[in-house]
């Protein structure tokens, strides 16, 4: 049986890894400006749910590959159909419209070829803050045509972040990432007379600091006519993003804003506590600056004084008594 010091300090643990695997608007969302280039699959591989898992992708194989560019929402020519987006995904001629905010990501909708998408209630995809077993339930609907034909869709969304661990891919081990559970049930209607009916279920893996998922696997059941199909689909971000050639060795997640910065940078970071050593380098890997602090079990955050220092790219590195460390690019202005 365990002791209770024993049970407390399993908690503690527990409650520091879940912290240093929380998903936020700063260190999630993506931004305009930024490109992405994934793999493709028509597989699905899932994996344990729970604490402290490995969750191993070594040998999957790309088949296609998408890529993707943010841009403003505002910007983009359908943007005044999508006043709450603040991102635009493109890829030829789809945009898929994101807005970001302080409690979540949103799907407001998408423009293709064939139909333009509006959600008159968006669908909450990601809830920020977002930790191991936060959970949600959205309802939504959009209305569209395509070919002539108008349809209703609507549906109901749920969220769980349901594990946290390692994440093998092919490209290397990437520490700190936080498994989401998303599951959408929802269904088509053109005047009232029921056309499909759709279950998908997608696990997103995220790592602090990337803004996009670094795998996301889905598994799509679709009805119609009394009749089921399934199809599997997985994506993964490319080793080459620099986000994961940053983060892919470490093992605590951290997070800058503003970045871009001037004279003054907020550090927030997850730990289980103690003394950590932050240090500023600069393009030549030199230590120009140099600090220590005690941070408390959980989220820590550290104001980092830039002044006398000239513009340009600089590595913000957090390094806590156990060695453990996180590095992340800041850009002085």
């Amino acid at each position: 049986m365990k002791t209770p010091y024993t049970l407390a300090l399993s908690f503690t643990l527990l409650s520091a890894a879940a912290a240093a695997q929380t998903l936020n608007q700063g260190n999630n969302a993506a931004l305009a400006g930024q490109s992405f280039s994934e793999h493709m699959s028509t597989t699905a591989v899932t994996g344990s749910s729970g604490a402290s898992q490995t969750w191993n992708f070594a040998t999957i194989a790309s088949l296609s590959n998408l890529s993707f560019v943010m841009q403003s929402a505002a910007s983009t020519p359908a943007g005044s159909s999508f006043p709450g987006a603040t991102v635009a995904a493109i890829s030829g001629d789809s945009y898929n419209y994101i807005k970001y905010s302080a409690t979540g990501m949103e799907n407001m909708g998408a423009t293709t070829t064939l139909a333009t998408l509006v959600y008159q209630n968006p669908e909450l995809v990601l809830k920020y803050p977002c930790s191991y077993n936060t959970t949600w339930t959205d309802t939504w609907s959009t209305n569209f045509s395509v070919m002539g034909t108008s349809i209703s869709r609507s549906g109901t969304s749920t969220g769980l972040a349901d594990g946290y661990g390692t994440l093998v891919m092919p490209y290397g081990t990437v520490n700190n990432v936080l498994r989401v559970k998303f599951t959408q049930t929802y269904s088509d209607q053109s005047m009232g007379v029921p056309i499909a009916a759709y279950t998908c279920t997608t696990y997103y893996y995220y790592k602090p600091g990337i803004h996009l998922a670094l795998v996301q696997t889905s598994t799509l059941a679709t009805t119609t006519n009394g009749s089921t199909q399934t199809s599997y689909d997985t994506r993964w971000l490319d080793g080459s993003y620099v986000g994961i050639a940053e983060t892919v060795h470490n093992s605590i997640g951290i997070d800058l804003y503003p970045n871009p910065a001037k004279d003054q940078v907020t550090l927030v970071m997850g730990t289980r506590g103690g003394s950590v050593r932050v240090d500023l380098l600069d393009g030549a890997g030199r230590v120009v600056r140099s600090e220590q602090m005690q941070a408390n079990m959980g989220l820590a955050r550290h104001e980092l004084d830039l002044g006398g220092l000239t513009a340009g790219l600089y590595q913000v590195r957090v390094t806590a008594a156990d060695g453990s460390q996180g590095v992340q690019r800041l850009v002085v202005e």
